[in-house]
């Protein structure tokens, strides 16, 4: 995809049918950050393949930026052409988690997939959280109001 978007603009160029209002060409760069949340596993890629977004959360991590790294491919940035506008990321649970819910600039239209979007042509920063759990994972109220009924 990022070859196709590198040829698009260059054809885009030739035909000088990417000027923005101004005469100029837009182009800006957009960076995405994946953080995770909860407590579970579970890997987040993007479906258009735009950002090499690749990122696998385990338990909940990384969840602050200082954790993420080139390595593990929960950042990802490409140089918009004139108004890709957005793309798509999607949330797959490990065996025995669940995915729960998006955070941050995703937004959900799915159950595990989420949109980000942006309508600035300047350099723009988004971040999505996914977070997981494991199944079954139940947290009961403390000892304190939790009273464990007795059979009759």
């Amino acid at each position: 995809m990022k070859r196709f978007l590198l040829g698009a603009a260059l054809a885009c160029l030739l035909a000088a049918g990417c000027e923005s209002a101004q005469g100029g060409f837009d182009s800006f760069e957009v960076t995405v950050n994946v953080l995770g949340g909860g407590s579970g596993d579970g890997l987040v890629t993007e479906i258009e393949t735009v950002l090499d977004i690749r990122c696998h959360i385990l338990r909940g991590e990384p969840n602050q930026l200082s954790e993420i790294n080139t390595a593990n491919h929960c950042r990802g940035s490409f140089t918009d052409l004139n108004g890709l506008g957005g793309f798509q990321l999607i949330a797959t649970p490990d065996e025995g988690n669940e995915f729960v819910s998006w955070t941050g600039d995703c937004e959900s239209v799915q159950a595990n997939v989420c949109q980000m979007s942006f309508a600035s042509h300047e350099a723009v920063t988004l971040t999505a959280v996914a977070e997981f759990r494991p199944v079954g994972l139940i947290i009961a109220p403390s000892s304190d109001t939790f009273r464990p009924s007795t059979a009759p």
